[in-house]
């Protein structure tokens, strides 16, 4: 069966960005831009389950967050 994923970041200093998909660089690489925010969806599948991993850093706190989220589509 084929799918895609296509999402986008928001980036510092930048807003939203274009869908990228499949693994393709979404945001900036070597500007030390932070990603605010990112947008996901997946084309192809009825249901799916989409799995991320986060790192959050505030001064000196840093959170790691791992997430699976499972998307019905009716």
């Amino acid at each position: 069966e084929q799918y895609n994923i296509y999402y986008r970041t928001h980036v510092q200093n930048i807003g939203w960005t274009k869908f990228v998909k499949n693994g393709e660089v979404s945001g900036t690489t070597g500007r030390s831009l932070r990603l605010e925010a990112i947008e996901i969806k997946l084309e192809g599948l009825d249901e799916y389950t989409v799995e991320y991993k986060v790192h959050i850093q505030i001064h000196h706190i840093v959170w790691r967050i791992s997430q699976r989220t499972f998307i019905p589509q009716n």
